[in-house]
């Protein structure tokens, strides 16, 4: 059993497999139906073989975040869940996440219970016995209901079905496919029909008929779809089973039609981004329906990487940043549909040579054990000399308690603090008492605290706050050129100013946030709070910066009336914070504005995500509120998450004129700076492994160069686990060989490449073998350099030093290092079997290659492995390759012809020493033979009367199915009986001193060694048991058992005798009300626990019941009730 708590609205080809893969194996795969609280598309909670969950609360009502649609199978509670929390302690939690466990908990129950039962068994089973909730039958809210444990594990019988051709988000194309085979099973325990019907769209309103059927079924077709009448768009399948209790069953598939349409590339584009300490180029292209995208990249006329990716309109790319082009890349864009239609592209882009340095240049000042959001205004606080800063705890990895850390000689002490969580967003005397305020910041609120005395606790007392729920404190300014600071909050509206005046704070004015809001939108939303302040123009006038989550920039300046407008930049970025701080990045006396967006962290209308990109600007003034973007970069492969483990800062790191850019795109950071001789930002720095929403840049060693500061993190960890302080090397050097890359470019052979330094007339490369002192192997003039192995070397690596052209200046110091392990060349061992069955090659193959190695599980291109015919030579690429671990992949085929021998190839890929393995063939036999016994199931049975019992199978039976002792009848009577009626059908005789009657239970019949004519088998899972109600035709004939009631032994009693929609009033001696009973299974009956409406245990005495037909009309039924002690 797999629960997956996790989800996204986009289809995944790795997920997609590897679910696929799972279920093959009989796994039970459940997932999170999501919590967008609306109709939406989810994976994996979207798959087929993957139940998606719902959630409810405790009251049985749907939580209003839980997804509704289509694919919800059913429900379990999913708020006000307990679970561990940091600490010791225990939290209560919302969400579908906390929903699946219960679920998944449920079918490893099953499994216990009965260890041969198939994971469509326990999907059927679940659903069949959950409790309806919401309209009656399934429903797009509930699903099938909510689960019921224990009446799963008390089922008679086992229930399966579902629509399995075609597969859901499957697209048909109607000029290849004018008729639809839909196939599925229905296999359901209390089955009385079922019907298959299609609706538009993704959650229709309105359902036209296919077809329906009165019989269960095992995998068959169950209708035909007339796909050539239908007009191209997205329609939804449903399989709507009846069942004999009153309820209904769904399984829905979308699949999109086309008729004709031509496929078609709407966008593409490439663009240059920072991937580690290189760039690489962005490749995204958007197509007119789901494709999958074959990338071929060309660099100097080479084929060096091929890619596939699947099943989205929007494609994009970050290709390896060890693919070098010294020119330029060349990409062949492939897209090609369902059906088979392509169309391609040609895209093209300048290869970059500018790395980032990564170790030379700076030195590490400190790194300290504590972990914080730190506010960069280091002030002395409290009169000692002492710097000091304000910061929030982030240790635990979540927004802790607040206090002042103190810098002396070397060590941080913690100083004042408060024990609930503020994040610090500026330090001001806004009131002009002379007594340091610090504004304040969560969610919804601002609050502004001060001392109550020169050099006291700054969190002495509040003297503002804003708790309206809509405004968050961003930041401090002097506005309005009073002398003080104002205090700037951000809300979805905008930028409001706060000053103080005649004895009080009162707001100054709001910049409004006019730009447009995101699609889907009907306001624009602000997440990250950063502003930035300043004259940005030069005019004497103060200008504010903020941003919102649709990547929008609004600079807006206060003209000493109000707030106007000056400049609106609108991007494209949808649903991510947008980052602003400010500056004098190019030392012209005017602060200049940062502002980094993510390109796409939310879906699109199809639900679908863009590039996983974040463009960084720096927007200056050119003339009086005139502005201009002077640098654009971006950065990719950014993991969004949590906001706070990104951020932007600005400030002076060299000592020269001018301020540094500093980015944290989590996991990396990147130290940007001003050029004046090539008037152009360039990277000074790059750090892997850090967390950091703010920085700290100050003097803290007083030798007159600022120190940075920044939280670092543990490779995969996600949160900050310390604090770095390093400072820039201020000496001129000849610049270092950036970005030194190497890679084999055959078993034996290094390539080496690195960065080009200007005005260098030669490279020198050292080696240090087997981890011995570097020496120099070779000169070159050239950036790249290649090498052979060294005989009976284990380990090696390399460094290069630049040698400028000018000789009055030294050489550079040492790149970073290109490190190998040399070991024995990985190679293909062996797969998971060498023989294969015709309906596996029919249905897709899936096959596991083992290797004795490590191989390099970034980039498995599927293009290396292959299914070869061996007669015809005829050859198919697998359609996914996926790491179990490093030493074995996954991989998944479409559907093959069946050739008598195959051959599966594995071509070379790389190993984790960026090595190439060796090519290898594995021989695969065709399974022969006759096919297994097909099985067969009960496909109706009806009640003729009180004795006598019709049961039809799927096929003919022999003889076998007349022998009573086949049968069993649960939880009461027997066959004594059986005579034919034809080849399918079977006429079974009761002991009639057990008649049926409406008793108040569920009657199950079994089938067991039944035998087909000519062949086949009753199952033994889903479909060998139905099981059917009986109802009185009149309330007149309700009765309660046992009877006299007795308190001590009786824990709950039946009322039987009842009719299907009857309802049961128990009175007290005077006739007042007790309890209404409603039976919600329609079987003839309803228990009661002896207790009142309000939970009260009931005395002993005498009672009365009253049974009355809320459908049929007529006259209720009043009876006595004794209960005993």
């Amino acid at each position: 059993v797999v629960n997956m708590s996790f989800g996204d609205g986009v289809d995944s080809p790795m997920l997609r497999d590897a679910v696929l893969f799972a279920a093959s194996m009989n796994v039970v795969l459940i997932a999170s139906a999501g919590n967008a609280g609306t109709t939406s598309r989810q994976y994996p909670a979207g798959y087929d073989n993957v139940i998606a969950v719902g959630s409810t609360n405790e009251e049985d009502r749907r939580s209003p975040f839980s997804s509704t649609g289509s694919l919800v199978a059913l429900c379990a509670p999913g708020e006000k869940i307990t679970t561990t929390a940091v600490n010791s302690r225990y939290r209560t939690v919302n969400g579908t996440s906390f929903s699946a466990p219960y679920v998944a908990a449920a079918a490893a129950m099953l499994i216990e219970q009965s260890p041969t039962i198939t994971s469509a068994e326990i999907r059927g089973t679940l659903q069949e016995r959950s409790l309806d909730l919401g309209d009656r039958g399934w429903d797009i809210f509930y699903g099938a209901g909510r689960i019921q444990v224990d009446a799963a594990l008390r089922s008679a019988g086992r229930s399966s079905f579902g629509i399995s051709w075609p597969k859901n988000e499957m697209e048909i194309d109607a000029r290849t496919t004018p008729s639809l085979a839909i196939i599925g099973s229905v296999l359901v325990a209390p089955f009385d029909s079922f019907a298959v019907e299609i609706g538009n769209g993704i959650e229709p309103t309105a359902w036209a008929y296919i077809n329906s059927s009165n019989l269960a079924t095992t995998t068959d077709t169950l209708a035909q779809l007339n796909v050539a009448t239908r007009s191209s768009g997205l329609y939804t399948l449903r399989l709507k089973v009846y069942c004999k209790d009153g309820r209904t069953l769904d399984d829905r598939k979308r699949i999109t039609i086309v008729n004709g349409e031509p496929l078609t590339i709407l966008h593409a584009d490439i663009i240059q981004a920072w991937t580690t300490d290189r760039r690489s180029p962005v490749v995204s292209i958007r197509s007119s329906r789901p494709t999958s995208l074959t990338l071929n990249i060309m660099t100097e006329n080479e084929l060096k990487y091929t890619d596939v990716r699947r099943f989205v309109r929007s494609h994009s790319v970050t290709l390896p940043d060890t693919i070098v082009a010294q020119t330029q890349y060349q990409v062949l864009a492939t897209c090609m549909a369902d059906n088979g239609s392509t169309v391609d592209t040609t895209l093209t882009i300048a290869g970059t040579r500018e790395g980032a340095p990564t170790i030379r240049g700076w030195n590490n000042i400190a790194s300290e054990q504590w972990s914080g959001y730190v506010l960069n205004d280091v002030r002395d606080m409290y009169g000692d000399g002492a710097p000091t800063i304000v910061m929030n705890d982030l240790s635990s990895g979540t927004f802790g308690s607040t206090f002042t850390m103190q810098y002396r000689n070397g060590v941080w002490t913690r100083r004042d603090s408060l024990t609930s969580s503020w994040i610090p967003r500026g330090i001001s005397d806004a009131n002009g008492n002379g007594l340091l305020e610090v504004l304040m910041h969560v969610v919804g609120r601002a609050v502004l605290f001060e001392q109550s005395k020169v050099g006291g606790s700054p969190f002495a007392r509040i003297i503002y706050a804003d708790s309206s729920g809509k405004q968050n404190g961003a930041g401090v300014a002097d506005i309005n050129g009073d002398g003080r600071e104002e205090l700037l909050l951000l809300s979805d509206s905008g930028c409001t100013a706060i000053t103080f005046r005649n004895g009080a704070f009162e707001r100054l004015g709001i910049a409004v946030n006019s730009s447009q809001p995101s699609f889907g939108n009907s306001n624009n939303r602000v997440d990250e709070i950063s502003v930035g302040a300043g004259d940005f123009d030069g005019d004497g006038k103060m200008d504010v910066a903020f941003a919102d989550t649709d990547g929008d920039l609004i600079i807006s300046e206060w003209d000493g009336s109000g707030f106007v407008n000056r400049f609106i930049l609108e991007t494209s970025g949808g649903g991510g914070s947008g980052f602003v701080a400010t500056g004098d990045v190019d030392a012209n006396g005017r602060p200049d504005v940062a502002f980094g967006v993510p390109d796409s962290t939310q879906p699109d209308a199809q639900h679908e995500y863009g590039r996983n990109v974040w463009t960084y600007r720096l927007i200056r003034s050119t003339s009086n509120d005139s502005y201009e973007t002077m640098w654009k970069d971006h950065f990719s492969g950014v993991r969004y998450g949590i906001g706070y483990r990104s951020g932007v800062g600005l400030g002076n790191l060299n000592r020269r004129a001018g301020d540094e850019i500093v980015i944290c795109v989590y996991p990396r950071m990147y130290v940007f700076g001003y050029d004046a001789a090539t008037q152009r930002i360039a990277t000074q720095w790059y750090v892997p492994d850090v967390v950091c929403p703010r920085f700290l840049m100050y003097d803290f060693n007083n030798n007159g160069i600022n120190e940075l500061g920044y939280g670092t993190t543990s490779t995969g960890l996600g949160i900050m686990t310390g604090f770095r302080f390093s400072e820039m090397d201020t000496a001129t050097h000849h610049p270092a060989p950036t970005s030194l890359r190497g890679h084999y470019s055959n078993t034996d052979t290094i390539a080496l490449d690195w960065m080009p330094v200007p005005n260098t007339i030669n490279y020198i490369v050292y080696s240090s073998v087997n981890n011995g002192p570097f020496r120099k192997l070779d000169s070159t003039t050239s950036t790249a350099l290649t090498t052979a192995v060294p005989s009976g070397a284990s380990s090696i690596r390399y460094e290069v030093v630049a040698y400028p052209t000018d000789t009055t200046i030294r050489e550079s110091q040492r790149s970073n290092v290109a490190s190998f392990v040399i070991g024995s060349i990985v190679s293909p061992v062996g797969i998971d079997r060498d023989t294969v069955s015709p309906d596996e090659l029919s249905r897709g193959l899936q096959i596991e290659v083992l290797y004795n190695g490590d191989v390099s599980v970034e980039h498995l291109e599927p293009t290396r492995y292959r299914l070869v015919d061996e007669l015809t030579g005829n050859f198919i690429y697998a359609s996914s390759a996926v790491a179990g671990t490093q030493k074995n992949v996954l991989l998944t085929f479409a559907s093959f012809s069946q050739p008598a021998q195959l051959i599966l190839t594995v071509m070379p890929v790389t190993d984790t020493r960026e090595r190439l393995t060796l090519p290898v063939n594995f021989e695969i036999t065709i399974q022969s033979g006759p096919s297994s016994t097909p099985d067969f199931a009960l496909a109706s049975l009806v009640a003729r009367s009180a004795t006598s019992l019709r049961v039809r199978y799927t096929t003919n039976v022999d003889a076998s199915a007349l022998i009573a002792q086949n049968y069993t009848l649960s939880p009461i009577g027997s066959i004594v009986s059986c005579s034919r009626v034809d080849g399918s059908s079977v006429d079974l005789q009761l002991d009639p001193t057990s008649p049926l009657t409406a008793r108040g239970i569920t009657y199950a019949l079994t089938a067991r060694n039944i035998l087909g004519d000519p062949s086949g088998v009753i199952t033994k899972g889903a479909g060998n048991t139905a099981t059917f109600i009986v109802t009185a035709d009149d309330v007149r004939e309700a009765y309660v058992y046992p009877h006299p009631v007795r308190i001590s032994r009786d824990q709950e009693i039946t009322f039987a005798g009842l009719t299907k929609d009857a309802t049961v009033e128990v009175l007290d001696g005077s006739m007042r009300s007790l309890i209404v009973l409603t039976s919600t299974e329609g079987n003839g009956g309803v228990r009661w626990d002896l207790r009142t409406t309000l939970g009260a245990k009931v005395s002993p005495g005498l009672y009365f019941y009253r049974v009355r037909d809320t459908i049929n009309e007529g006259e209720d039924v009043l009876k006595k009730l004794f209960i005993e002690r």
